[in-house]
């Protein structure tokens, strides 16, 4: 990934952190996880993911006014730059695509969407 500093392709991903889920710009104070690296695989990640996906969709589904779904964002703070730039202290990027495919989890978010009764707008999903 490119680091917002340098713009060098210089930035990865810390070893421990946390990941937050936030659809259509609304967040769940619960709708964050812990990941550990050196102890965790990829699909011990999506099972976290999936989890927490779940129970956020189940919140929203909830909603009286709710849009479809149309923007998703999976982010993490625990990003640094290997030249050690200094990030800005409100830097989030998205682990789709450097910790989880977009394939694997636009399919993961089809089937629980369905699951809550909730539509996405595949056409124009802001991932």
């Amino acid at each position: 990934m490119y680091c917002p500093v340098c713009l060098n392709d210089t930035l990865f991903m810390h070893t421990k952190g946390t990941i937050f889920i936030k659809i259509n710009r609304q967040t769940m104070s619960t709708s964050h996880f812990l990941y550990n690296l050196s102890k965790e695989e990829e699909e011990d990640i999506l099972e976290h993911l999936s989890i927490k996906l779940d129970e956020f969709l189940s919140w929203y589904s909830k909603f009286q006014n709710k849009e479809k779904i149309s923007s998703v964002e999976i982010i993490s703070a625990n990003f640094a730059c290997d030249k050690r730039c200094r990030l800005p202290s409100e830097a989030r990027f998205s682990i789709i695509g450097s910790l989880v495919s977009k394939r694997t989890f636009v399919k993961l978010l089809l089937t629980l969407s369905k699951k809550h009764g909730l539509s996405v707008d595949v056409n124009s999903l802001d991932i």
